[in-house]
């Protein structure tokens, strides 16, 4: 589900935007816990939103993540809440139906 957070990200402007306005809603705090660690895993700035709503679209979400350092805040888990909903809303249908996905 994680690399399908990169392709819609990059082929659905709609879901792009909502997802960087989820993203820019968050708490400074919690976004900088997880850009922290994308950085230390070598991720260049300009990735940080598109790898960060990867990392939130995901039924496990920031959760995968947990042993490697990110910090799950009350502010991390509504967002990831916020995304995952929105990458259900925006995967395709024929998608949702493969992976089992309400």
């Amino acid at each position: 589900l994680h690399e399908l957070g990169h392709y819609l990200f990059f082929i659905n402007p709609t879901y792009k935007r909502k997802a960087k306005k989820i993203l820019s809603e968050m708490n400074p705090k919690d976004r900088i816990i997880i850009a922290n660690y994308l950085v230390r895993e070598g991720y260049p700035y300009e990735e940080i939103d598109e790898e960060t709503q990867a990392i939130l679209c995901t039924n496990n979400g920031p959760y995968l993540y947990k042993d490697d350092g990110i910090r799950i805040t009350k502010g991390i888990e509504e967002a990831h809440k916020k995304v995952n909903c929105l990458f259900k809303k925006y995967l395709p249908k024929k998608l949702k139906q493969r992976l089992k996905l309400s």
